[in-house]
């Protein structure tokens, strides 16, 4: 992404979870407490590796990697799966906050370059429950995708692309991508958009993020306002 652009983007498609909302360790204190029964304690490692992608994939990429490998891994993915949105449903309350700053950088994109749309790899119920404690609604944004609303998650393309066609816009260089993990970055490469941000108020770090060439690094969603100024 070059330093100077003559065009605005179109469209601007941000993650939700460490990039326009402080989660804390929720997830990965989510995801410990659903394989414990199975007598598995998740590392660190183990856990940044499937951040950014839908949950419902994490668990059974993660339930794949067990060892010994499970009999039946569709019905120990499945009571996983349970086991870690109820986790999560009893963590969230009180452990979600707006990124300083998010929300006045999501209604100048909102002003400056057109429809924002909010995306995750949560299901639909708890990305609902996120944007209720959020407070953030239309107008302020045009609308949110869930890891249930396409066939595929991050880093697919697929939650961008949905944006896509639910703004009009056909041309992916339209695009402003900005996420905190591996998985955002790649599915805005897949999808070949012109604008990528990672920040660095999530998952993965400057050197993780680095090793996407074509984005970005910011070290919040709260500066790109003042990145954008003069670079347009």
């Amino acid at each position: 992404m070059g330093r100077t652009m003559k065009v605005r983007p179109k469209l601007a498609v941000l993650d939700v979870a460490g990039t326009t909302l402080d989660v804390g360790d929720v997830i990965p204190a989510a995801l410990r407490a659903a394989f414990e029964p199975l007598g598995e304690t998740l590392e660190d490692s183990d856990i940044a590796g499937v951040r950014g992608r839908s949950k419902r994939e994490a668990v059974e990429r993660l339930v794949a990697k067990l060892n010994p490998p499970p009999e039946h891994p569709t019905s120990v993915s499945a009571r996983t799966w349970d086991r870690f949105r109820e986790e999560l449903r009893q963590r969230l309350p009180g452990s979600v906050h707006p990124i300083p700053g998010a929300a006045e950088a999501i209604a100048w994109l909102r002003v400056e370059v057109g429809p924002v749309w909010l995306t995750s790899g949560f299901d639909r119920e708890t990305l609902d429950d996120l944007m209720r404690v959020a407070g953030w609604d239309p107008p302020l944004i045009a609308g949110t995708i869930s890891g249930d609303d396409v066939e595929r998650g991050r880093p697919a393309p697929d939650m961008i692309h949905a944006a896509m066609r639910r703004s009009g816009v056909t041309d992916p260089r339209d695009v402003l991508v900005a996420g905190d993990t591996e998985a955002d970055l790649e599915a805005a490469a897949a999808a070949g958009v012109a604008w990528t941000f990672g920040v660095l108020t999530g998952a993965h770090d400057r050197a993780a993020l680095r090793s996407h060439t074509e984005a970005e690094i910011i070290g919040s969603i709260a500066d790109l306002p003042a990145w954008m100024a003069g670079r347009v």
